[in-house]
């Protein structure tokens, strides 16, 4: 049992055998399901956060995608106040989760999508009418008017969201939209992991502390995207608002899938860093957490685990 005192003490931790943990983590293998099997394992960021090495992979492939329901919503929104579809700006595009999707789904006849992380870029998919580029929220390299609708996925936690406001109705048409998508913390529906996986989300990587507490690794304010920007004063600057949350429950039979989400969150890898931890090591968190959960899923013998995606929405208009 990961206990909180043991687990945060670096001299306990330090004392791990990586060879003894190997050979119990073969034995916990051993044990033959189906949920075992499958694939192996505050202001906008001036550095990359997402460039550790596999990262931005690994981001492409299992970072959650969002959910049909959010374009279902958003394409409403865009029919009820008749706004064109004609050029989509995607801030903080990543490896184009949401980018892609304006052109497929939505339907706009350009989509550019920009973000400072050029290891992300890498990862995009090349579709016909989309077009990915370095870019800055606060410095938006587009003229006055121009642009029928910017999204921003999972990522305004990062800006200086008055300067970025600013921004956004500079570059957008007169009535044009300004969608807010992210999603919340993901709800194990299993009372044992989904307690291990809060205690990792929240104790080890410092989600709970004040921002800026020197256990707190989060490079923002986390609080703020699991509340779904519920303090952020949208009204002053734009109007016909418009907030939803979204609940999307999944079944998986690998959870190694949610195990590789774990790291692709920045606090993880800043955590490993500034605890001098590889990657993999018998010191990494997860690999404690992934040691843990395949022993209650072999022990259990559970084939699939339901996960619940909570995505947030909030949809505007400038003035």
């Amino acid at each position: 049992v990961w206990s909180s005192d043991r687990y945060r003490d670096r001299a306990f931790r330090k004392e791990l055998n990586m060879k003894n943990f190997l050979n119990d983590l073969k034995k916990v293998s051993k044990i033959s399901t189906k949920s075992l099997q499958g694939k192996s394992s505050r202001t906008f960021a001036t550095t990359d956060l997402f460039g550790h090495k596999g990262q931005a992979e690994a981001y492409s492939i299992y970072r959650p995608k969002y959910s049909s329901e959010v374009f279902k919503v958003m394409d409403d929104y865009l029919t009820k106040h008749d706004i064109k579809r004609n050029i989509a700006l995607d801030i903080g595009a990543g490896t184009g989760q949401l980018t892609i999707p304006l052109r497929t789904k939505l339907g706009f006849q350009k989509v550019i999508g920009i973000d400072q992380s050029s290891e992300q870029l890498k990862y995009s998919d090349k579709v016909e009418g989309v077009e990915f580029c370095i870019g800055d929220a606060h410095q938006l390299k587009f003229e006055d008017n121009s642009i029928s609708a910017i999204t921003v996925g999972q990522c305004m936690h990062w800006f200086d969201i008055p300067k970025f406001f600013k921004e956004v109705s500079r570059v957008l048409v007169p009535g044009g939209m300004l969608a807010v998508a992210g999603y919340a913390t993901a709800n194990i529906k299993h009372t044992k992991i989904q307690a291990d996986f809060r205690y990792f989300y929240e104790k080890v990587l410092g989600t709970e502390l004040p921002f800026g507490d020197k256990e707190n690794y989060w490079d923002c304010d986390r609080k703020i995207v699991d509340t779904g920007f519920a303090s952020t004063d949208f009204k002053s600057s734009f109007v016909n608002v418009s907030r939803h949350w979204i609940y999307d429950n999944r079944k998986i039979n690998d959870f190694e899938a949610h195990i590789s989400y774990m790291r692709t969150m920045s606090a993880y890898r800043t955590y490993l860093t500034k605890n001098n931890i590889e990657l993999g090591e018998s010191q990494d968190p997860i690999i404690q957490f992934r040691e843990i959960t395949k022993k209650i899923i072999a022990d259990e013998m559970l084939e699939e685990i339901e996960i619940e995606y909570p995505y947030f929405l909030i949809l505007n208009q400038t003035k």
